[in-house]
């Protein structure tokens, strides 16, 4: 069913809640946060590393909480 789920806008609204940076390693960091999506909340974490022109994503996840969101409005 995700991955099925047609690609487009995501309609969060700022600010992030909770985020949180911790380091990987010499060059890697785990950033969290909480995001407001569709009248529900999505915990997000992505894996970002430092280049020599700044910061590139190598993983992102949204998990929804258990009042969620789903492109067609709340679960």
């Amino acid at each position: 069913e995700v991955l099925d789920a047609e690609v487009g806008e995501i309609n969060a609204v700022l600010p992030l809640h909770d985020f949180r940076c911790t380091n990987l390693g010499d060059s890697h960091v785990l950033a969290t946060d909480q995001i407001e999506c569709y009248g529900g909340r999505v915990n997000r974490s992505s894996i970002w590393h430092r280049t020599d022109t700044g910061w590139v994503m190598d993983f992102h996840q949204g998990t929804p909480t258990e009042n969620g969101w789903s492109r067609a409005g709340p679960v």
